[in-house]
């Protein structure tokens, strides 16, 4: 799923700064100058990592879930965290100004 989210990215011309190797700790999967992506399958039984991540950035954080059954095992994670399938995410990055869940990205 991280490389159909990056070829999503590439294809809107959003530049990718970093991608993360797989099983690499303490990283997000894809970072950009705006906002980090993280992928979750949503077999993690902690989610202590991510949210120690979550609260060492002040980027968008926009977490990848494999269906919308997971969303709201992440949504609750903070003001800056969008949970969303791979399928919502080009929708929301193509709105001009306010995602799919009503919040302005540009915070």
């Amino acid at each position: 799923m991280q490389s159909q989210a990056v070829d999503i990215l590439n294809e809107l011309g959003v530049s990718v700064n970093r991608i993360s190797t797989t099983g690499e700790r303490g990283a997000f999967d894809i970072e950009t100058d705006f906002f980090v992506v993280e992928i979750e399958t949503g077999l993690k039984h902690s989610m202590e990592d991510l949210k120690e991540r979550i609260a060492e950035t002040n980027l968008r954080v926009i977490i990848i879930v494999p269906n919308s059954e997971l969303i709201d095992k992440y949504q609750g994670l903070g003001e800056r965290v969008l949970a969303m399938t791979i399928d919502s995410v080009r929708k929301m990055l193509t709105e001009p100004v306010r995602s799919n869940q009503g919040k302005d990205l540009s915070a």
